[in-house]
Formats: C-alpha cells, sequence, structure tokens
C-alpha cells in the first residue's frame, strides 16, 4: 500500500496547534497600533523636514499617517479568514 501523500502522523498539520496561539487583548492590540501611528506619523513628518518641505505641510501629513494607519489595520482586522477548505488552506497542506 503506498503511503505517498499521507505523510507521517507527527508531520500532519505542521506549524499549526491544537489551539490558536494567544492573541493579545484589544487593549494590547490598540496600544500596538497607537505605536505604529505615532511612528509612521514622526517618520513622515522627519523625512518630510529632512526633504525640506515647508513644517506645516509636513505636520499635515505626519497627522494623516497617524489617522490612517490605525483606521487601516482596523480595516483590515474585519476581513474574514479563509473559509475552511478553500484553496489557500489546501495548498499549504501540501507543503
Amino acid at each position: 500500500m503506498s503511503r505517498r501523500g499521507r505523510g507521517r502522523p507527527q508531520d500532519r498539520g505542521r506549524g499549526r496547534t491544537a489551539t490558536p496561539p494567544g492573541r493579545g487583548s484589544r487593549f494590547s492590540t490598540w496600544v500596538e497600533r497607537l505605536v505604529q501611528a505615532v511612528a509612521a506619523g514622526a517618520a513622515a513628518v522627519l523625512v518630510l523636514r529632512w526633504a525640506g518641505i515647508a513644517p506645516r505641510t509636513c505636520l499635515i501629513a505626519g497627522a494623516c499617517a497617524f489617522v490612517l494607519v490605525p483606521v487601516a489595520a482596523w480595516i483590515a482586522s474585519t476581513v474574514p479568514g479563509p473559509p475552511p477548505g478553500s484553496s489557500r488552506e489546501r495548498d499549504d497542506r501540501r507543503r
């Protein structure tokens, strides 16, 4: 009997645990997003100032980055994962 494609029992589900890895609390998730927003805003301001852009324009661009980063993260968090049995899940098992 061929064992091709069946794999060893210890290899099945490699990279997956019986329980999903612990996800942070909502508070820690938003703190992380806030830190990313501050970093994005500061980087935008610094790079634009270094490029010789007017200070007020730099602050406006930094404020936009500060707002857009957590909004984009929030929108991305609302996208559902792939359904069970989807082609993406089957492709992961082939590796």
